[in-house]
């Protein structure tokens, strides 16, 4: 589901019915993912090619190894040029035959905010598999992680620890921000009664919560202290700590979205004190 949907349920939610029937459009990402499928799968007949969900493929191969495609960076290409789908998936296709030279753009380093499980998951499944990966992350809560990655154009790719990365340890995480902020769009806030939605690119709301500025600059008005929710990669909600229908309405939102998206954080509320976000315990 879009911005514009989550913020008519949002709206719903907060303020009562609203009209909405001009939001049932598209269920676009989920053509354009079976439109690159059905692309792929006619330049490789020998390959299983299998919709995973939005933006996800798997291709595997006869012998059985399987790569995961991820197709959300080319998106916006499709949305605005629908034309151009015969490029992407030539593109995809180049990809998938001829996997890129892995190399570390510092510029292009990115902080990622995940769920704990997430990370215990992904590693317990690779090891599964005989592969012995340990990502670049590091601890940002009690809850969350932050695991570091390259923006490249097609896709987002997960760095390992043994990397080489072209800079310290200790100065990686304010790299990292510093390129995240320069790399998104300008940040909106739409705000519906006690509750906002942040947007960026789809991509990286969740980790806007690294984004101090935007947590200390005094633009984000709420009632009380800001908290806010992060149930999938997409969203992130807003409302303020002393607002009843505000905590109820997010926290109610955030269990949908979690449940709903392939790309789930958590439902836990984090609230911002003293220069971050911890778990919010307030009603």
């Amino acid at each position: 589901m879009g911005w514009l949907g989550r913020m008519l349920a949002l709206a719903m939610l907060c303020l009562g019915p609203m009209v909405g029937g001009a939001l049932a459009q598209e269920a676009t990402p989920q053509r354009y993912t079976a439109e690159i499928a059905r692309g792929l799968a006619a330049k490789m007949p020998d390959v299983k090619i299998t919709v995973l969900g939005e933006f996800e493929l798997s291709v595997k191969r006869a012998e059985g190894r399987e790569t995961r495609l991820q197709l959300r960076n080319r998106y916006n290409d499709y949305k605005t040029n629908p034309a151009s789908l015969d490029s992407i998936v030539a593109d995809y296709h180049e990809v998938i035959e001829k996997p890129a030279v892995a190399t570390v753009d510092r510029a292009r380093i990115v902080p990622v905010i995940k769920h704990r499980a997430w990370l215990a998951d992904n590693v317990r499944g690779m090891k599964a598999r005989g592969v012995n990966v340990q990502f670049l992350s590091e601890d940002y809560n009690d809850e969350l992680v932050i695991i570091y990655a390259m923006d490249e154009e097609k896709r987002t790719r997960y760095l390992m620890a043994n990397e080489e990365i072209g800079v310290a340890r200790k100065d990686l995480r304010k790299l990292a921000v510093e390129n995240l902020d320069r790399l998104l769009p300008s940040v909106q806030l739409q705000q519906a009664g006690d509750v906002g939605m942040m947007t960026a690119n789809g991509d990286y709301e969740a980790s806007l919560l690294l984004l101090d500025e935007i947590w200390r600059s005094g633009r984000i008005k709420m009632n009380g202290d800001i908290v806010v929710a992060i149930p999938a990669k997409d969203v992130l909600m807003v409302t303020g700590s002393k607002s009843r229908k505000g905590i109820a309405a997010v926290r109610e939102l955030a269990a949908k979205y979690k449940a709903e998206s392939r790309y789930e954080i958590t439902d836990t509320l984090f609230v911002y004190r003293n220069g971050r976000f911890v778990r919010f315990t307030g009603k």
